[in-house]
């Protein structure tokens, strides 16, 4: 019938095997399982938060290219930061942290996310190679 799904087919091994009957696989179950197991590898960690505290959201450019988001504390610092990258992306060299524009290196890693102005309503971090 125009429409139906048609068996795969299977040889028929030496007398000794074992008759097998024919599987038929939607594509339905095929694009749930790889989109299942593609979403469980890139699962980034989330940040520890205190949801009654008030939040602001950072997006982190690695500098392999990929991009994080999470929401911090207003009163979380950047050290904070640092450990949210380290534990999504664990580094192979030294790298840094930085604003984009303008730029300013994030040294101080006691520095408070909410009493910084490019983070008062969020903001962007870019992590860069030293």
């Amino acid at each position: 019938r125009l429409g139906s799904p048609v068996p795969s087919t299977f040889e028929h091994g030496s007398a000794g095997a074992t008759s097998q009957q024919p599987t038929v696989t939607t594509g339905v179950a095929t694009t749930a399982t790889a989109t299942s197991s593609s979403a469980s590898s890139s699962a980034a960690p989330t940040a520890d938060i205190d949801p009654s505290q008030p939040t602001l959201q950072l997006q982190i450019r690695l500098a392999d290219g990929t991009r994080l988001q999470s929401r911090f504390n207003t009163s979380q610092t950047v050290g904070h930061v640092r450990a949210f990258v380290n534990a999504a992306r664990p580094a192979t060299r030294p790298w840094t942290l930085m604003t984009t524009f303008p730029t300013k290196e994030l040294k101080d890693e006691a520095q408070v996310l909410g009493e910084m102005a490019e983070f008062k309503r969020g903001g962007v971090v870019v992590q860069k190679w030293v």
